[in-house]
């Protein structure tokens, strides 16, 4: 029970200083940050998101600022709102790919 609360606080409180550094419209160095949190292999929270690029068999993959996240497994989204998403199952792989390394 104490896992998750820690988890829900990490996650307003980075929700709150990501509205903030929109409304102060701050260098789009801090803007485009995200938060990734995993618990084992089992669950992942990606708070920042811009949304799902690549949705798949066994392949997820989310935009998050200027880069990417691409999980990979038996993976699904357990829960999603405008800025943040949970995936849940057996995952295998995590990559993060730059602008650069993206498919067109």
């Amino acid at each position: 029970m104490g896992h998750r609360k820690k988890k829900a606080e990490a996650a307003a409180s980075y929700q709150t200083e990501h509205r903030h550094s929109k409304m102060l419209d701050l260098p789009p160095i801090l803007q485009n940050t995200f938060y990734l949190e995993m618990t084992g292999n089992q669950e992942a929270t990606l708070i920042g998101c811009t949304g799902i690029q690549e949705y798949g068999e066994g392949v997820i993959t989310i935009g998050a600022g200027k880069e990417s996240v691409r999980f990979c497994g038996n993976i699904q989204i357990r829960s999603m709102s405008e800025d943040s998403i949970v995936l849940e199952g057996d995952l295998q792989s995590v990559t993060f790919l730059s602008s650069t390394t993206q498919k067109p």
